[in-house]
């Protein structure tokens, strides 16, 4: 093999290699762009519930409510099938370890407070039954934020 044909071979198989890779990049942007809508809507129907803007929820405050709110978005977002590192990107580009711890604090906490249990499952069932964010706020009243902490 000469030399010219082994130039021709490397930049064949980078070619390939870049062309994987678009490829790749192109089904995660396709999976993500199916993934936002129902992230979106669950984090507005969560930011309705708990009465914290949706942008605090995917932000770095760690107040008492806010940190709530989070958790219920955790939970959520994994209790409707989005993979740990899909939650980390949809609230506020977190590693996935932290959804993972996230999910964990919320089913010790359902398992200690059934008023948080009953409180989420209602979001959850409003959430598959509602085609829309409005529905799931309707059906779940905002001023019950008390027994949640409690």
């Amino acid at each position: 093999m000469t030399e010219t044909d082994r130039w021709h071979r490397d930049q064949a198989q980078r070619q390939m290699r870049q062309m994987r890779r678009l490829q790749w990049q192109a089904k995660a942007m396709e999976r993500a762009s199916d993934i936002t809508p129902r992230a979106d809507a669950i984090l507005r129907a969560v930011s309705l519930r708990f009465d914290v803007p949706v942008d605090d929820i995917k932000g770095r405050g760690r107040s008492k409510t806010v940190a709530l709110a989070r958790l219920a978005a955790y939970w959520l977002l994994w209790h409707r099938g989005l993979s740990y590192p899909e939650i980390g990107r949809a609230v506020g580009n977190r590693d996935h370890t932290t959804a993972m711890s996230g999910v964990r604090r919320v089913n010790e906490m359902r398992a200690v407070n059934a008023t948080l249990a009953a409180r989420l499952d209602a979001l959850l069932t409003s959430l598959e039954v509602g085609p829309g964010v409005a529905k799931a706020g309707a059906l779940v009243a905002t001023d019950d934020k008390e027994a949640l902490t409690g």
